[in-house]
Order: structure tokens, then sequence, then C-alpha cells
């Protein structure tokens, strides 16, 4: 089983962890994996495992046509080596590369992590690409890999393909696990930190909660446009902790340290299809979980104490009242945020997925 994985997406950085658990998990599973994305170079190592970089525009909203058209090269040079393989391809550079796949007769699969989520002018020009690489899939008959039902329904309704697979977020269990806890609880966000991720109304919610004598910490980490903003907000507040992205190592270490687990993304589309590793890594650290109410956000039909969403417009209210709560039953919630997590949150599931789509699509070929 030879597997070419094409990718805008970086392989080094947090918003990573899907396509490294999925690449671990086919190599596990005896694939031979060809990485192709623009990195220089990336930090997993194995036997079975290569990496090509090409190269791209570094300049928003050219990368992905620039990085297509060298994924297009890179093909037509090496089309005997692509003829046993299936190609796992991103929606962003499928438009330029469907073609001569299709000329080579390689097999393939469309990989969808996330509909495009970033706001104006750039997200403007990457729905109308999103939309192309859904129409192309369903044309010529391939699958395509989706993160939550609510997103594989959107596809349905804007493009008409019906052969999606779920691959659901899930976590390392053995890396994100609970830790010793520190003194005072803590409430964590970890993740881009972007002001459309609602990553502000953290600090009001924080604020909030101590000024009704809740002896609370704020930790956030990570990266984004909302940083500086934080940061500012935060010189006045003890209580506020902003870091730099961590490697994921530390942040597991520190999410284990926690208490509750934050999800401020509002309800907007592009949050509503998500369905946030965050979330799994909370529970996994045995984090009871907070956030604001959505089909991205939700976990299953069932009621979970530990694991509370409030409407977007009651959510520093219902978060204080949440956080009055744990206190009073935080090692029984931490209990059952860690049992959920090993009995439904493993990555095993979508790797096997994944996996059963490629031998597939490499039998349908053969």
């Amino acid at each position: 089983m030879r597997v070419v994985w094409l990718t805008a997406r970086s392989m080094n950085d947090l918003c990573s962890t899907t396509q490294v658990h999925l690449v671990q998990g086919l190599l596990k599973n005896g694939a031979e994996v060809t990485f192709v994305n623009a990195d220089s170079s990336i930090a997993l190592n194995h036997a079975n495992l290569s990496h090509i970089g090409l190269p791209s525009s570094t300049t928003p909203g050219l990368k992905a046509r620039s990085l297509g058209r060298s994924m297009r090269d890179y093909i037509r040079q090496h089309r005997n080596e692509l003829s046993a393989s299936v190609v796992l391809v991103e929606w962003r550079v499928l438009p330029y590369v469907s073609t001569i796949l299709k000329e080579y007769g390689v097999p393939w699969c469309l990989i969808d992590r996330s509909p495009p989520a970033y706001g104006g002018l750039l997200s403007r020009l990457q729905w109308p690409l999103w939309k192309k690489a859904w129409k192309i899939t369903k044309q010529q008959g391939y699958p395509g890999c989706v993160v939550s039902k609510p997103h594989r329904d959107f596809v349905f309704k804007q493009t008409g393909h019906e052969t999606s697979i779920i691959l659901d977020a899930g976590v390392d269990l053995a890396l994100f696990k609970p830790g010793l806890q520190r003194k005072v609880t803590t409430m964590l966000y970890h993740g881009r930190l972007d002001k459309n991720r609602g990553v502000m109304a953290l600090i009001l919610l924080a604020q909030k909660a101590k000024s009704k004598g809740l002896d609370i910490h704020l930790l956030m980490i990570g990266e984004g446009d909302a940083k500086n903003h934080l940061r500012n907000a935060a010189k006045s507040l003890s209580f506020v902790e902003i870091l730099d992205q961590q490697p994921i190592e530390e942040v597991a270490k520190l999410a284990g340290q926690c208490h509750i687990g934050l999800l401020p993304m509002p309800d907007q589309r592009v949050w509503r299809l998500a369905s946030p590793l965050k979330r799994s890594e909370y529970l996994g650290s045995g984090l009871a979980v907070f956030g604001i109410d959505h089909s991205g956000h939700r976990l299953d039909e069932s009621s979970h104490s530990w694991f509370q969403l409030a409407p977007q417009s009651r959510f520093h209210e219902q978060g204080v009242n949440f956080i009055e709560d744990f206190l009073a039953s935080k090692e029984e919630w931490r209990g059952g945020a860690r049992n959920y997590a090993e009995t439904h949150l493993s990555w095993r599931a979508s790797i096997d997925k994944l996996t059963h789509v490629v031998n597939e699509l490499n039998q349908k070929d053969s």
C-alpha cells in the first residue's frame, strides 16, 4: 500500500496534529507514505516515510496556487512512482492536480480538514476553490474525507457529493493525560489566538469569575492576530497568563495541570462544521469543558455534568455558574472526562477508516 499525501498544510505547527496522527496510523498499518508539502523538512521519522518539500509563494492567497503547480510538476516527473499509489489530496491543491492525476489514471481521495476558516478577502478567494475541489471529486466519482456529520451534510448541500467519510478528531491518550494539577483552578485555551475564534471573550469570563470571588486563573497558549490585544489586557490582570505557541509535548504537560478547558469559537458556519482537536485533548487531560453551543462543539447526544455548552448570548453568565459547579465536583468531573476520552476519542477509528479508503481505491485501481 503506497500513499502520496499532497497538502498545503505544514507538518510543523500545532495545526498539524491530525495529519501527524493519520500519517503515523497509515505507517503502522503497513503503508509506505510520501508526504508532499511546502515544508523544507518535517519532524516525523519512519523507515517507510519520505518527505518532499516543494517551492511555493509566501503571499497569502497565492500559496496554494503556486504549491499546486509545483505538485503538478512533481507528479509529471514521478509518473512511474505514482502509478502504483493512492493519492490523498487536500482541497486547496486538488484543482491544480486533478487533471494530471486523471490523465495518469492515479486514484485519489479528497482531504477536507476544514473549509476556509479565515475572514475577509482571503475567505472570499478560498470558497470558490473549495467548491471547485468538491465538484471535481463528485464528477470523477472519488470519495472525500470530512471531520464531522455537519461538515458532511454541508458538503452535500453545497456540492451534491454523497460519499464522504467522517474522520473524527481524536487524541493521543498517552500524551494528553491528567497530571498534577495547579493549586488554583486554572482554565485553559490552547490553539490559534485569532479574533474570529472568540478568544477575547475569555478575558471577560475570567474577570466576571474573579468579581464573584472565585479563585481562578486563565492560561492561553498560541499565536494569532489577537495575541497582542490579549497581552495588553492581561498586563493589569494577575490571574491571566498568555504564553507563546509551545511544542505539543509542553502543551500536553500544561493541559494536564489545568482544570477547565474552554471552547469559545462562536456560532458561525466555519466553527459549526468543525471537530476541534482541543475538545478531545481537554477531555484526554481530564479537564471539564465549557464552551459556546453549536454543532461543532457538541460531544454527543448524551448529557455530561463535566461538559457543558451555553448560548453565545449567555456565555459569561453560564460560564461563571459552570465554574462554581466545578469547584463543588472537581474530582468526580475529572474522572468522567478522562473515562469518556479513553472510551470514545482514540485515533484508532479514524485511522482504520482512512486505511480502508486507501485499500479500496488501491484494489479498484489494480
